[in-house]
């Protein structure tokens, strides 16, 4: 088994850490090197193990029989000890130890359903100096294991490590020589960049007496849900309550704000004109009904707008003074004879009109309550025009006069238009009440737009600042993985697949939502949003892409370092 250096240098900003070193370690043994904090002891245990790059030189080391046990003694924190210890046994179902000899010999055997955020700093370590044990390989390197520990407990590690000295190349660093060295020891002091070797015991060369080991996906898939599982389930709830809130601020928006139309009118094709001498081109295509005055109760007036029934099955119904009137005039006349309105059936009820210098009044006996969605607000009352013109003496000398017209849907609305801007005292049941509230809810409508936009927008930046967050948040755990021999590519590709997997189930189901708010309202905007809620999908995707992509084993080294400024 091959591990030398040569001609290794290193420099960080100018200054040399490492000065063309060059040394062999392919013989079995134990290898303290020593020397001062900031030397770079940890820096040469980083480019053995690959996870920083030498400027220059050569490094011959066989990289999957590698075990490296961290300085920062971290495990996962979403598993207790014996799942940590079981994590990295599935890894290495054939080379993996019994931890429970190990876990003896340094008192830590009754820790095994702990949590690390039970542990002490000097529990931790030796749990992960049990765990680098435990998995058989021909190097392995342990960087300050005795730092956090008393004087027993460093006795019984550097034993242990002794001991497997005698088949491995074990390599400690440390700056503290207390406790570690024995006979058996080659002495290898750091010191201005260069190795200096103080004294030197080296075993026989061994073949390699580990088989490479290939990790199977479906354990990296257990362990990376186990360990993005909590901080995903609370990202995932917060990116649902910004897609929905959406969908709600949409909803409030078209249904106050803008017209929803059932075409649900008794009456929907005729426009009346209540001031037809200001509008002389309409005549042609319209004639004169009469104009009722708004109802009067003695103490105020209630406006219930009467028109003619163009329906010929009405024209039997209607005769005799017959009139329907819809729910908005139902409810009035309920509250006026202090009745149900299914009561009113078969009740009078009079309407006052000009005729010359009189306030005539006219009788109509209820016939039958209709129910138009459209008419919202309007009271309608519907009579038969033929009849009416029998029941009144000298019709065309009513001074109350207005003027209907018939059109399609779309004509309407834009003589209806024209004629209210131009300030004509026009009438329509869904029409007027159409562009009234339009006028009314403009300001309203923009703020609620401004509204949409702007949780619309802190959604694009929470995911992206969350990204952010939740890679650092992770990042110690999958640097873990790394040193128990999982693959960058397969961490990033599983991270990436498992982060963006809820995301997509939002994006969809947000976006599925609109589609039927669309069937439902028939408002384009809907099918935009549509659209724009499966945004969030793409861009959580770029920054998983873009905070995973220096994920490489090469830059472990400082991935390390930025983890731990963040805690």
């Amino acid at each position: 088994m091959k591990c030398k250096l040569t001609d290794i240098s290193k420099s960080y900003n100018g200054r040399t850490i490492l000065d063309h070193i060059s040394y062999d370690f392919s013989a079995n043994g134990m290898y303290v090197l020593y020397g001062k904090s900031g030397i770079g002891k940890t820096t040469l245990l980083n480019i053995l193990c690959g996870y920083e790059q030498c400027d220059q030189g050569k490094i011959e080391i066989e990289d999957n029989q590698v075990v490296y046990a961290l300085q920062n003694y971290e495990l996962l924190d979403t598993m207790s000890v014996d799942e940590n210890l079981k994590t990295c046994a599935a890894f290495y179902p054939d080379s993996f130890e019994d931890p429970s000899s190990y876990m003896k010999a340094l008192k830590v055997d009754h820790l095994i359903h702990q949590y690390p955020n039970e542990l002490s700093k000097g529990q931790k370590q030796r749990i992960m100096i049990v765990k680098a044990l435990c998995r058989r390989a021909d190097i392995y390197l342990f960087d300050e294991p005795t730092s956090a520990l008393d004087k027993a407990s460093a006795s019984a590690v550097m034993e242990l490590l002794y001991e497997k000295a005698k088949t491995s190349t074990v390599i400690v660093v440390t700056h503290d020589l207390t406790h570690i060295v024995k006979e058996s020891t080659t002495l290898l002091e750091m010191k201005q960049g260069k190795i200096i070797e103080t004294s030197k015991f080296q075993g026989e060369i061994l073949n390699s007496h580990v088989k490479p080991i290939e990790i199977k996906q479906t354990e990296i898939n257990t362990v990376m849900k186990s360990i993005i599982k909590k901080q995903s389930r609370k990202t995932m709830l917060l990116y649902s309550l910004f897609s929905f809130a959406i969908i709600i601020m949409l909803l409030i928006n078209i249904r106050q704000y803008q017209w929803k139309v059932y075409d649900d009118l008794y009456e929907s094709e005729y426009l009346y004109i209540k001031d037809p001498a200001e509008y002389e081109r309409t005549m042609k295509d319209s004639h004169s009904i009469i104009n009722f005055l708004a109802y009067d109760t003695g103490t105020n007036t209630f406006p219930i707008n009467a028109v003619p029934s163009h329906h010929e099955q009405d024209k039997e119904k209607l005769k005799d003074g017959g009139i329907i009137i819809n729910q908005n005039t139902a409810q009035f006349l309920a509250g006026q004879y202090g009745v149900s309105e299914t009561e009113l059936i078969g009740k009078q009820f009079r309407l006052n009109y000009v005729h010359g210098t009189w306030i005539n009044e006219i009788s109509f006996e209820i016939r039958e309550i209709i129910t138009e969605k459209d008419a919202h607000t309007r009271a309608m009352a519907y009579y038969n025009s033929d009849d009416l013109k029998q029941r009144i003496d000298n019709y065309d000398e009513i001074n109350t006069i207005q003027y209907e017209l018939k059109g399609d849907s779309a004509y309407l609305e834009k003589l209806f238009n024209e004629l209210y801007d131009q300030r004509i005292e026009v009438f329509h049941p869904m029409l007027s009440d159409k562009y009234e509230l339009s006028k009314q809810g403009s300001a309203e409508d923009i703020i609620l737009w401004l509204l949409i936009g702007i949780i619309y927008l802190f959604y694009m930046i929470f995911i992206y600042i969350t990204n952010q967050n939740n890679w650092k948040y992770h990042l110690t755990s999958n640097i873990i993985l790394v040193n128990d021999g999982v693959p960058c590519d397969s961490i990033r590709y599983v991270y990436q697949r498992l982060s963006n997997r809820g995301m997509l189930m939002i994006s969809v189901v947000s976006s599925c939502a609109c589609a039927v708010c669309f069937v439902i309202e028939m408002h384009p905007v809907f099918l935009i949003f549509a659209v724009l809620l499966l945004i969030p999908y793409f861009l959580n995707r770029i920054c998983l892409r873009k905070n995973s992509g220096k994920f490489r084993k090469q830059h472990i080294a400082d991935l390390l370092k930025a983890s731990q400024e963040v805690k």
